[in-house]
């Protein structure tokens, strides 16, 4: 859920960004997660992924983004603290 504080820092940070960049997707939906999952790996050097190593829970999960750049032959880091469970 979000609060009116997350917006605003959400903004915040917005604002202080040097580059912005929008996908054209009108509304959130597992294609538009996908799709920014991909464009961060088309982007990145390396991939750090905070993942438990399960399955996605829908299309454009995380396990959809780490596959995606293991395939296009990025170096994939993946962090998951011991003992932390989804």
């Amino acid at each position: 859920m979000q609060t009116d504080e997350d917006r605003h820092r959400f903004q915040q940070l917005l604002a202080a960004a040097t580059k912005v960049e929008q996908l054209n997707y009108r509304q959130p939906s597992e294609d538009a997660y996908l799709a920014a999952g991909r464009r961060v790996v088309d982007l990145c050097d390396v991939l750090v992924a905070v993942w438990d190593g399960l399955p996605a829970q829908g299309k454009g999960g995380t396990a959809d983004v780490v596959e995606y750049a293991r395939e296009v032959g990025k170096p994939v880091e993946v962090v998951w603290p011991a003992g932390l469970t989804r």
